[in-house]
């Protein structure tokens, strides 16, 4: 059946409807598939009007903060501090949220640290505030689309399209990762040319999941997209889905603790309000916190206070055992985040670069990985049940002292012991160690032998390796020996 029905901002045909505000063409939506009546999308929702969701863009600049821009209005972008010399960003919030959350304008303020730029904040909190998240989830594209109007907007400053789009860029969370997968289409429509960069801080899953390349947030949507994946779970107990992606989309994917059980997430209520300085992200980060933690490390990564380097591995078990600190195609180590940029045009190919790493429990969440080998040699009793401690004295701050096993090591000739080293202190250069082994159980002979004959240390960061020997050709079992890098 063919619906006719006008107003000043809409225009119904059927299955389909068109909006504006102001002088621009927000677009045409539909609810067919595959937006609409298929297995990831069970219903026929069709956005809402602009007017309904109430977008507004609240551009921060280093001369002034928080000034609203009506969008499809030329006279308000031209009245405003924006300086089309400078990067444009845009900040689009998620589900619940709105474009005055503390994260948003956190992000904003370091970027503006970082660079005199343009910053918008996308509110749609008025659309986004609703227990209808299928609703929320479809009206996205009306915030795509009204992006693109101010985008369109800023065409009077620029000598050409190029020019103008090459500044921008686009932080999504949740939704707002999904919003700016269609900001990228709406531009790649009117100009021809693909925004460079889209950062995607643990898109939405539900109502995106298996659905095609222009439903969900991908690596063609621009030059170069950068996914965080923080709740990354399939199906947690129960059967509800996890609220981010759990399959890569980008042209990097970073797997932070394999996208899910983060350190620190696992604490009480007061633990997050401490955390994040305020009651209403300490209970929205206690409620949601996975999901939550995409935003935590891009924000860490801006003013470089965490060096999220990452490391490609076919699978998480393997990289959590250590196997994978060795970097692929010439030392490359992507940095989760802001800094992922820098590493767009040295990515490997395919497209679909998938890395992992691990973060601490709390603020700042960069850990440094390291990998270290023990060799035991002939000199060694076999059958022993033994306890490895190592103090590491390095050039970066005070010694620090280890317990290397979780349960006792029964070593033997020839055995070696592979043991990753995830530390919230960088152990910078090592200058020596102080290698202890004690009995476990078992008989104690004190005359007993187990003798290592080199120690090898990785630092993952920085692909530096170094090999350390004893200063005495034995070791008895209970005491200490020192250990100095072999000439």
């Amino acid at each position: 059946m063919k619906l006719l029905g006008a107003s000043l901002l809409g225009t119904v045909f059927g299955d389909e409807v068109c909006y504006r505000h102001n002088q621009c063409e927000v677009g045409c939506f539909t609810n067919l598939p595959p937006w609409g009546g298929t297995d990831a999308r069970p219903g026929s929702k069709l956005p809402n009007l602009p007017s309904d969701l109430n977008v507004n863009f609240h551009l921060d600049t280093t001369l002034e903060t928080g000034v609203n821009i009506d969008y499809g209005n030329f006279d308000s972008l031209a009245a405003s501090s924006f300086n089309p010399e400078n990067p444009v960003y845009f900040i689009i919030h998620g589900y619940f949220d709105t474009g005055d959350e503390g994260w948003l304008q956190r992000i904003s303020a370091l970027i503006l640290e970082q660079e005199n730029a343009n910053v918008f904040r996308v509110d749609w909190g008025e659309g986004s505030r609703t227990i209808q998240y299928a609703q929320a989830a479809t009206d996205t594209q009306v915030v795509g689309g009204s992006v693109g109007c101010l985008i369109k907007d800023m065409e009077p400053f620029f000598r050409s399209m190029n020019s103008m789009v090459s500044k921008i860029t686009c932080i999504g969370h949740s939704l707002g990762a999904q919003a700016c997968g269609y900001v990228g289409q709406n531009v790649q429509k009117r100009y021809g040319v693909k925004l460079p960069v889209i950062h995607g801080l643990d898109p939405a899953e539900p109502y995106f999941k298996d659905t095609p390349d222009e439903v969900c947030l991908g690596y063609s949507d621009a030059d170069f997209v950068s996914v965080i994946h923080s709740d990354a779970t399939q199906f947690l107990s129960g059967g509800v889905q996890g609220l981010g992606l759990s399959y890569p989309v980008g042209h990097v994917d970073f797997w932070p603790n394999n996208g899910t059980n983060h350190p620190g997430c696992e604490g009480g209520l007061f633990d997050q309000i401490t955390d994040n300085g305020g009651i209403w992200e300490g209970l929205r980060d206690f409620a949601v916190c996975y999901h939550q933690r995409a935003i935590r490390f891009f924000e860490e990564s801006i003013p470089r206070n965490c060096n999220y380097k990452s490391y490609k591995c076919k699978r998480w078990t393997d990289f959590y055992e250590g196997y994978c600190l060795e970097s692929w195609d010439n030392n490359l180590l992507p940095e989760m985040g802001w800094n992922s940029i820098h590493y767009k045009d040295i990515m490997p190919k395919p497209n679909l670069n998938e890395v992992y790493l691990n973060t601490g429990d709390k603020k700042p969440f960069c850990v440094h990985e390291n990998l270290q080998r023990l060799y035991f040699n002939a000199n060694t009793d076999r059958n022993l049940e033994l306890d490895l401690e190592i103090q590491y004295l390095h050039s970066s701050g005070s010694p620090i002292t280890l317990k290397i096993n979780e349960s006792p090591i029964t070593p033997y000739e020839g055995f070696q012991m592979r043991t990753p080293l995830t530390l919230k202190e960088n152990l910078g250069s090592i200058n020596s160690l102080w290698v202890k082994l004690d009995f476990a159980g078992g008989l104690i002979n004190l005359s007993h032998y187990a003798t290592i004959d080199r120690i090898y240390i990785k630092h993952g960061e920085v692909q530096e390796e170094s090999i350390y020997c004893p200063l005495e050709a034995s070791m008895k079992v209970g005491q200490t020996y020192i250990f100095e890098k072999c000439q």
